[in-house]
């Protein structure tokens, strides 16, 4: 890669305008002495909504339904055409965008997935920068696609966040001139373009103003709702290319004004703004950058902090500025919110501190400071600290994408025990046992590996691998028997295998609780567990051949019917749930991705490693160490105070339930973790998927109810799904279910 396409070579700007002949472009003030304004821009609103023609495919925030109504149109209109195409938003993901299209009289819909920042993707096809050239190469050719895309059903462009580059207009041109007069005169005409729209080099006019250093032309720009996030085709923000020009006065206005986030990454390099500055030399960049409390070492994506550019390429101004010798007392201080014995101890004595991927700081006050004044990856800004001496609200912890460590919310659980703790979830009273006391029965009954059937080595054969887990791999194998549960001599059977370390690094103990589990449940919407194999340790359970419901769906959306099929799952999941609830067992892990296919009339719940008994008197299991959450699939409760029930199980299954009918998306997106806990906590819930009949709907909300005694229990779910009249076509096969249970 060369220099100009690792950094965003800024004399590309001026070279291809030279091209395009500048003087031709920068003549709006030369062209208002002889046609009015108003002419000047109905002509060039034509022209734009010309070139914009050609990707009008378009329609925003239809539904499925919707869509699949304006093709059938389409066809009836021009007869069976094979590609006939629209571009719709994704319901579950802002970021993303469903494309549907017709091939041989059917309607198919494909999503468009975000990889990275302004870079998309369909299934495992190539990722190209721009939706409007995703939309280009699958009109070129089908590149897998079931057709070549050929006619689009009119709408309108694509959103500028998501297009790479577009038409060069009356804007773009007077901002060259760097008027503020002229600029302003157009951004108050009611026929002035887009103000983020982007011209044929990928830039907005704010980048421009960036880039040459107009700044009463940029806060004119701001003042009208300029987006100083947009990113460039080079992956530049406007204060990145302000730095990477050595503009520097162009940073209070950008930081002040418009609120740029100096900590916003390119998607090629994860650079951010300083570490522009600091590759080029611009010290005063720095040091203005420094004046907004612009942390000194963000890491990019291969962990070159600023300074490791400015000591690579020479840049001595730029080496003291971030030397560490040079460091900004902090305005915090450590008292106020440091707590050493309640958390690891190592961190007070690191020269380095830092938060996930976030910058390093040479002190933890520091760290405070900087995110007391941007979240900058949290949930929220720092905003009051827990001292040693007076307990207040504390602050929330900060989750990775969709999961969350235990040992996090145990620690804010500890702090919120010290003022008014909360409810516990469980429908019956404390006794005088303490909650470890009243585990410890059931969960070292479970762990007992007595009763498993051993099955020798010899016995196995070892096929290839079909899966990973947590500790090894899953493979399918042959097992030798004469006897036991399984009649055959030969017999088809997953089979779990471990890494070497597993059992020095104390995760075996979690693998033999999961089998302690497994060997006395029996149930036909449950995997089986065989046996176990002791030297070396495996686990022995049945195949189910058509593997995890989760890639099943997304895999045969067009062959799964929501009658019988999803109302037949649905039915088996509640069942084998039920059962789990009888033998008071808590699963805590229920997905899509943990429930297998054996075939279209039958679905097994699998995968209990997370899951915990209890005893008869606490009803709820309350976890406060390791492992690592699925957030997006967790009631609140279990978030928040760790406590586990049957009910937040159900939570889950409302949420399995939406991963079935809407065939295989991912709940709530590409939210975060912490983003999933606040929009549940503000009372919103997944929406209602395009093909999810309203009963089941209710059903589902019914799940999520906030309060844990609303919810239905998994008996009511059952009875729901077996015997209502709109699932008339599940009665026969759950009832044949019902007699293989023991």
């Amino acid at each position: 890669m060369s220099d100009s396409e690792l950094y965003g070579d800024n004399d590309e700007f001026d070279s291809i305008y030279a091209n395009e002949d500048i003087e031709h472009l920068i003549n709006v003030g030369e062209l208002l002495k002889t046609k009015s304004l108003d002419e000047l821009l109905k002509n060039d609103q034509w022209r734009t909504q010309e070139i914009d023609s050609k990707i009008n495919w378009y329609h925003g925030k239809i539904s499925r339904e919707s869509s699949e109504s304006l093709l059938k149109e389409g066809l009836a209109k021009l007869g069976t055409v094979d590609g006939l195409f629209l571009v719709r938003d994704s319901t579950s993901s802002p970021s993303d965008f469903v494309l549907t299209v017709t091939s041989s009289a059917k309607i198919y819909h494909f999503v468009i997935k975000e990889a990275y920042s302004g870079h998309y993707q369909i299934d495992d096809g190539v990722i190209i920068q721009g939706l409007e050239k995703l939309i280009s190469y699958y009109e070129s050719d089908a590149n897998g696609l079931v057709t070549r895309l050929h006619q689009f059903c009119g709408g309108e462009p694509p959103p500028y966040q998501a297009r790479l580059e577009g038409a060069t207009n009356i804007l773009h041109r007077a901002v060259l001139e760097g008027n503020p007069d002229l600029v302003g005169k157009i951004l108050n005409h009611p026929l002035c373009p887009n103000v983020n729209s982007k011209n044929q080099l990928g830039t907005t006019a704010l980048h421009d103003c960036c880039r040459y250093g107009f700044e009463a032309v940029a806060q004119l720009l701001i003042e009208h709702n300029a987006d100083v996030h947009v990113k460039d085709k080079q992956g530049l923000t406007p204060l990145q290319r302000a730095c990477a020009a050595n503009q520097s006065d162009m940073i209070p206005i950008l930081i002040k004004k418009g609120k740029a986030n100096a900590q916003t990454r390119s998607p090629k390099t994860g650079w951010v703004a300083m570490h522009d500055a600091a590759m080029r030399g611009n010290k005063e960049c720095i040091q203005a950058l420094l004046e907004f409390h612009t942390p000194k070492m963000p890491r990019a994506e291969d962990g070159s902090t600023p300074l490791d550019l400015a000591s690579r390429y020479g840049r001595y101004d730029c080496i003291q500025l971030l030397s560490p010798q040079n460091s900004v007392t902090a305005l915090t201080k450590k008292a106020d919110w440091f707590h050493p014995d309640l958390d690891r101890k190592d961190y007070k004595d690191c020269l380095v501190h830092f938060i996930d991927d976030g910058p390093y700081f040479e002190s933890l006050e520091s760290l405070i400071e900087h995110y007391s004044r941007q979240a900058d990856g949290l949930s929220t800004k720092l905003l009051v600290s827990v001292s040693t001496n007076t307990i207040r609200p504390d602050l929330p912890p900060r989750p990775a994408d969709d999961i969350i460590d235990d040992d996090l919310y145990a620690l804010a659980e500890d702090s919120r025990g010290t003022a008014n703790p909360p409810p516990l979830p469980a429908s019956h009273p404390p006794s005088s046992k303490t909650v470890q006391q009243k585990q410890a029965e059931p969960l070292q009954k479970l762990e007992s590996l007595e009763d498993c059937k051993k099955i020798r080595s010899k016995d196995i054969v070892l096929g290839n691998e079909i899966g990973q887990g947590e500790f090894g791999a899953v493979r399918k194998g042959q097992l030798k028997t004469k006897d036991g549960p399984l009649s055959k001599k030969k017999t088809t059977v997953a089979i779990k295998t471990f890494h070497k370390d597993v059992e020095n690094s104390g995760a075996l103990q979690s693998i033999k609780r999961e089998a302690g589990l497994m060997h006395m449940l029996n149930h036909t919407c449950i995997v089986q567990l065989i046996g176990i194999c002791e030297e070396p340790f495996m686990l022995v359970e049945e195949f189910v051949p058509l593997g995890s419901m989760l890639d099943y769906l997304q895999d045969h959306e067009k062959s799964i019917p929501v009658k019988p099929t999803l109302y037949l799952w649905a039915a088996q999941i509640a069942s084998g749930m039920q059962y789990l609830e009888s033998k008071k067992v808590v699963h805590r892990d229920l997905a899509a991705r943990n429930i297998l296919v054996e075939s279209t009339k039958q679905v097994k719940i699998s995968d209990f490693g997370l899951s915990r008994a209890y005893a008869e008197e606490s009803n709820y299991y309350k976890a406060s160490k390791g492992g690592r959450w699925p957030v997006k699939w967790y009631a609140p409760e279990c978030v928040n105070y760790g406590k586990f029930t049957h009910a937040t199980d159900v939570w889950s299954y409302g949420v399995t339930l939406w991963e079935m009918f809407t065939y295989g998306e991912q709940p709530y997106g590409d939210l975060k973790g912490i983003e999933v806990i606040q929009l549940i906590d503000s009372g919103k819930r997944l929406d209602k998927p395009e093909k999810c009949p309203e009963i089941v709907y209710q059903k589902m909300k019914a799940c999520w109810e906030k309060d844990p005694h609303l919810r239905p229990t998994f008996n009511d779910l059952h009875n729901h799904f077996e015997e209502d009249p709109e699932y008339s076509c599940t009665r026969d096969v759950m009832k044949r279910n019902k007699k293989s249970v023991k």
